[in-house]
């Protein structure tokens, strides 16, 4: 009998055996490597992949990035600055009100 084997489950010689466990299952890693797919994480993470014909510096390359990222941090921290302020000026702008009021009430 060809494709039966006394050794059990996994065993034994794949090539007899058709689609069976072990044959399906490369056969579903294959088609997962060759179906079109999204990027791996690690593909996702690699910004700036390195190419060998282009020679790069690798240390101006991260004086770039570490300036970009200050800059991101610059401008956000700027921007949460404006808000305090606009926060502080429409508080402000309440209390005057209040306070006009008071004055016009008690007079």
């Amino acid at each position: 009998m060809r494709g039966s084997s006394s050794l059990g489950r996994g065993g034994g010689n794949v090539r007899g055996r058709g689609r069976g466990q072990q044959g399906g299952r490369i056969r579903m890693m294959d088609e997962q490597v060759t179906a079109p797919t999204e990027p791996s994480t690690e593909e996702d993470c690699v910004d700036d992949p390195y190419d060998p014909t282009e020679p790069n510096d690798y240390i101006q390359i991260q004086r770039e990035k570490n300036a970009k990222r200050a800059q991101e941090r610059r401008e956000k921290e700027r921007q949460q600055y404006l808000e305090r302020l606009e926060e502080e000026r429409t508080k402000m702008a309440l209390e005057r009100q209040k306070l006009a009021e008071k004055q016009l009430a008690g007079e």
